[in-house]
């Protein structure tokens, strides 16, 4: 997890999620062994301080119409780098969380929600399962 942080590099471009003044994007997926590993880069451009009640991971459908039954199945992470709990105004955090190899039909899609306590500023994002079969191997990160 060290090393993915200190390489920092943006492989995913297109997933994330911009409101509020809060940012919280994919930088990238990798895997190694059984394990997926998500790096995920939380900023905050508002001068209030965004306080995070919960980060939660969940496989649900991609569609949904009016009349059908949402099925939602919940994944917690095995390992996660650093509890984060705040991003102060202005300020940016990185995480990596860590889960067990797993992937998911084509129509259906991991969500990452992330959650302020005491606010409305929530935010979530789409991984599709393209990203996940796509993942790039932990032995292709050479850190010197």
């Amino acid at each position: 997890m060290y090393t993915i942080l200190r390489r920092n590099a943006r492989d995913i471009r297109s997933v994330g999620s911009k409101r509020f003044g809060m940012e919280v994007l994919l930088r990238g997926v990798y895997v190694h062994g059984d394990l997926f590993y998500l790096h995920v880069l939380m900023r905050n451009r508002s001068k209030v301080a965004f306080d995070i009640d919960y980060i939660r991971f969940k496989v649900c459908d991609r569609k949904t119409a009016r009349r059908t039954a949402v099925q939602e199945t919940f994944v917690n992470p095995v390992r996660v780098f650093d509890e984060i709990t705040r991003v102060d105004a202005e300020a940016m955090v990185r995480n990596v969380f860590v889960f067990r190899k797993f992937t998911i039909p084509d129509d259906k899609v991991l969500v990452m929600e992330v959650y302020e306590r005491g606010g409305g500023r929530h935010q979530h994002f789409e991984i599709e399962n393209v990203r996940l079969v796509g993942a790039r191997e932990m032995d292709e990160l050479k850190i010197e």
